[in-house]
């Protein structure tokens, strides 16, 4: 598990359509990049209405409490940790029997003060998208965030700064240049959507690869305090 700086979430969403075995394989393919967490989305088509126009593929991808329970024993021996968004508070205390540290909770619901205020009481740590609504509550940590697919790139200036209270920033732009730029700009915690040739739907312009997963690692992880500061004072 990664122990650095910058925490970074490899965000699965549903890419895996309901197949365990291809989010098992997610899991070790951006465990090997780095990411602190892997995570997955906590979807109940019970809480959608039938006509909602993406029903069928939420059906689909819907997993089960054990699967999810399953996903989160191969993060822990892929050696990353497991994490999910939840929609309804009505689903909080089967997400809590699985025992997480935190959850996640997007920029739809940020405003759901019974979601937020339960999900609060129950996990130790809570991350919110903020793109849609000021997040309700005090005890979470806001991810800035520009709720459109693909985001506009030089959204990052205008809806990220640590000094603004937030923790990290949820991306959705294409690259890696908003990633880089919300690091600098003292972001801890980076959520970015990944994908895999094989995955159950196409890749979005969005979604990161593994190679650039792993760059991203390698941003965050680079310290150029330690690498020039002081270099010149080494005295015989």
């Amino acid at each position: 598990m990664n122990s650095k700086t910058v925490e970074l979430i490899a965000e699965i969403s549903t890419n895996h359509g309901g197949c365990l075995d291809l989010a098992k394989e997610f899991i070790w393919r951006f465990a090997e990049t780095g990411a602190d967490w892997v995570k997955f989305q906590h979807t109940r088509v019970a809480h959608l209405r039938p006509d909602d126009p993406q029903y069928a593929w939420f059906q689909r991808a819907e997993f089960s409490c054990d699967q999810f329970a399953e996903l989160k024993a191969e993060c822990e021996r892929a050696g990353t940790r497991f994490l999910t968004t939840v929609y309804h508070v009505a689903d909080v205390p089967e997400v809590q029997r699985l025992g997480l540290e935190a959850v996640k909770i997007g920029s739809g619901e940020a405003g759901d003060r019974a979601l937020v205020t339960t999900t609060e009481r129950a996990f130790k740590r809570v991350f919110i998208s903020d793109g849609l609504a000021h997040p309700m509550g005090f005890l979470h940590e806001r991810l800035g965030c520009v709720s459109r697919y693909p985001a506009p790139h030089g959204c990052v200036p205008g809806h990220f700064s640590a000094c603004d209270g937030l923790v990290g920033w949820s991306d959705h732009c294409r690259g890696l240049e908003s990633w880089g730029v919300a690091s600098l700009r003292g972001a801890r915690v980076i959520e970015k959507h990944v994908c895999l040739p094989q995955q159950a739907r196409s890749p979005k312009c969005y979604e990161a690869t593994v190679e650039e997963f792993k760059a991203l690692r390698a941003f965050a992880d680079d310290d150029p305090v330690a690498k020039y500061v002081g270099r010149w004072q080494w005295s015989t």
